[in-house]
């Protein structure tokens, strides 16, 4: 079949008539652009409607054939919740005819002369058999069938609301098909629908909501609920352009009916109804929480919506604790929380601790305060001990209970801000770790914990990746802060060509960094290597050093946050020994967590140690002569110590800088002191850190 320039010319005179634009019964006529599909001894025929004053619906071979219908209605402001009617008008020598009225249920390819689409077919026979090209099959669904009758015209309804005729306007178009049906005697002759002249043109007409503005809704405030709790009234005001307030029919959906059924446990308030309403939520039993939709519909079923969530929440109730820490043998700072009930005053709440590791913080490390809804916890750890302990909190009444667990980190010293031995359980961390070891991206090869050891592994098809939160953190750039990230690893199984990082810091723009990869290319068989970048890309410098399988390597990574710089150690004993340096720097946000990686081709790892120590470039505050010294002042880290600086200095500020004879002591609070005799030709001075010991 070829449309013919005739059909395009056509599509552009195509008008639409409108009634004034008031509310009641506006109706549109659109005239549509019409296209014929024919099939067997025909198929390639130009079909002239122009010239034979018709499109042709039949049933039959050779000369079968199906007619489109594309109407423009978007500017008709088409009312879709009322139904449209689809008026044809017969040719003279129309027959009666048993046909089939379709809607398509996507955007016609257009009509125009240069198209063939050779591949239709024209038949309704066990599917719909509409227009089909050679990349695409055009779907559509039953609107009705129809014995069109000897006359002059016929009128079909395409039915209105949810699953009506509006689910077929794409793009503001809409395109209904008529096909003809094998029914015997009701088929040989064909309908001939006419296209003379514009009176004659197919019609569709359709209310509009020309001059109708749905009606309006106030924002309905989310709402949280103890189990089997009723809300008090929750007011809300509707209106309308037109119709009075109580004529509008207001009634509520729910997202997760588990959790609230809009039906039974939302109530609204009673006739009379009027512009302001209220509504009334009973909670059940299930916990969780549940989208609930208030719709506003108009006589015409123009509709408005306002939704807003509703919490059930156990009762009593416990609020979530965030990741705490503290140092070694020392008692940690308060931890608030809070406790509550629908029916139980505060003081009948009951909250006990628990530790999964007793090792760590042992049974009677909880001091918990008992009055009031607000509520502290001070944790004491066992003597000498440091790691993660993951605990829980449980509040009861009585008879109920409810639990808040996170997870109670000891670090050995005020500088170390992540200390992990993974001493829980076999099984999976992320669970076990009681979410203090987070997601980060979930896959079906499980992050574990074997032997006390973290293992990480290749195996699958997606895998889990864990974060966890630095204490004190999250440090922002211009901190001045340098990290050392420390671990043992062992492979057991060898890695395979160049992986992504299995061991990275993490900052809150979700970037990786000083990322840690294996690599193998280049090597013997059965060695490997490992490398290091700095940030987002792929930029790693490997370490000159092979190493084997089944052999325990001790790790050390540092990272300059403001400078976006990283280097790599292996079993090194200070930072002076052999090691890589990345030569990427990224722009770096505030870093806040330490992060393990799983994916394709790494091997078997078990890391265990994992230990990240923050220091403070030291910054000299002020500097003067007193007598033949030179004093400087300088601030570094709480935990810093005079031994961990070294004074140099120059005749001129390019250098060259010598080490210089110095007497270094703490004043305190990250702050300190150098003594330095005055030279006469020496007068700049600089504070560096000596080589850090591993």
């Amino acid at each position: 079949m070829k449309l013919i320039p005739s059909l395009t010319a056509l599509a552009l005179a195509a008008i639409t008539l409108c009634l004034p634009a008031v509310k009641a019964d506006t109706t549109n006529a659109v005239v549509s652009t019409l296209a014929t599909v024919r099939d067997g001894a025909n198929v390639n025929v130009d079909i002239n409607e122009t010239l034979l004053g018709y499109a042709m619906v039949k049933y039959g071979s050779g000369s079968a054939a199906k007619s489109y219908f594309l109407f423009d209605v978007a500017a008709g402001l088409p009312n879709t919740n009322a139904v449209a009617k689809f008026t044809i008008t017969k040719f003279s020598n129309s027959g009666v005819q048993h046909v089939k009225l379709w809607g398509l249920n996507q955007t016609y390819p257009g009509f125009t002369s240069a198209l063939t689409w050779n591949t239709a077919r024209a038949n309704e026979l066990t599917s719909n058999d509409l227009l089909t090209d050679p990349t695409n099959t055009y779907t559509a669904t039953l609107i009705t069938d129809a014995l069109v009758p000897t006359t002059a015209t016929y009128e079909f309804t395409l039915p209105g609301g949810a699953g009506g005729w509006g689910r077929f306007i794409i793009e503001g178009k809409l395109v209904l098909v008529l096909t003809g049906m094998s029914d015997g005697a009701n088929h040989a002759n064909g309908l001939r629908v006419s296209v003379t002249n514009l009176a004659q043109l197919p019609v569709l007409s359709f209310s509009s909501t020309a001059g109708n503005q749905p009606p309006s809704i106030t924002p309905i405030p989310d709402l949280s609920l103890y189990q089997s709790e009723v809300s008090a009234a929750i007011p809300f005001t509707v209106g309308d352009d037109l119709e009075a307030a109580d004529q509008l029919y207001v009634f509520a959906t729910s997202a997760s009916p588990a959790v609230i059924d809009a039906a039974s446990q939302v109530e609204f308030s009673p006739f009379p109804y009027g512009s302001n309403r209220w509504l009334r939520v009973t909670a059940g039993a299930p916990l969780g929480t549940a989208r609930i939709t208030v719709h506003v519909q108009d006589s015409y079923g123009l509709e408005n919506v306002s939704s807003f969530n509703v919490t059930v929440l156990p009762d009593p109730v416990i609020s979530p604790i965030g990741p705490a820490s503290t140092l070694m043998s020392t008692a940690s700072a308060a931890i608030p929380f809070t406790v509550g009930s629908v029916d139980t005053p505060p003081s009948g709440l009951a909250v006990h601790g628990f530790s999964a590791n007793p090792a760590i913080v042992p049974a009677g490390g909880f001091a918990l305060t008992t009055d009031g809804t607000n509520r502290t916890v001070t944790i004491t750890p066992a003597t000498d001990a440091t790691g993660v302990a993951p605990l829980t909190l449980w509040v009861t009444d009585g008879v109920a209970s409810n639990s808040a667990s996170f997870g109670f980190m000891v670090v050995p010293s005020a500088d170390v801000v992540f200390c992990e031995h993974f001493d829980y359980a076999d099984g999976f961390l992320n669970p076990l770790a009681l979410d203090f070891w987070a997601l980060r991206t979930a896959g079906s090869t499980r992050l574990t914990v074997t032997n006390q050891q973290a293992v990480l592994r290749s195996s699958g098809s997606s895998w889990e990746s864990l974060l966890a939160p630095l204490a004190g953190g999250p440090f922002a750039v211009g901190s001045r802060s340098v990290f050392y990230v420390s671990c043992s690893a062992t492979w057991t199984t060898l890695p395979r060509n160049s992986t992504g990082p299995f061991l990275h810091l993490y900052d809150t723009a979700g970037n990786l960094l000083a990322k840690i990869h294996t690599v193998t290319n280049n090597l013997p068989d059965g060695l490997f290597r490992l490398g290091i970048a700095s940030g987002p890309g792929n930029l790693y410098a490997d370490l000159a050093s092979d190493l084997s399988t089944n052999v325990t390597y001790n790790l050390v990574a540092r990272y300059d946050l403001d400078a976006g710089t990283s280097a790599l150690w292996i079993n090194a004993t200070t930072e002076t020994d052999l090691h890589a340096s990345a030569s990427d720097v990224p722009a770096a946000t505030s870093l806040s967590s330490v992060g393990l990686r799983q994916q394709a081709g790494m091997g078997t790892l078990a890391l265990d140690d994992l230990k990240v120590t923050r220091v403070v470039r030291p910054v000299i505050s002020g500097i003067q002569v007193a007598g033949a010294n030179v004093q400087i002042t300088f601030t570094a880290g709480d935990a810093d110590q005079p031994a961990d600086f070294t004074v140099v200095r120059a005749a001129d500020v390019s250098g060259p800088y010598t080490t210089a004879t110095a007497t270094l002591t703490a004043t305190g609070a990250g702050t300190f002191k150098a003594v330095v005799p005055v030279a006469d030709t020496q007068g700049f001075f600089q504070v560096l850190r000596t080589p850090r010991a591993f």
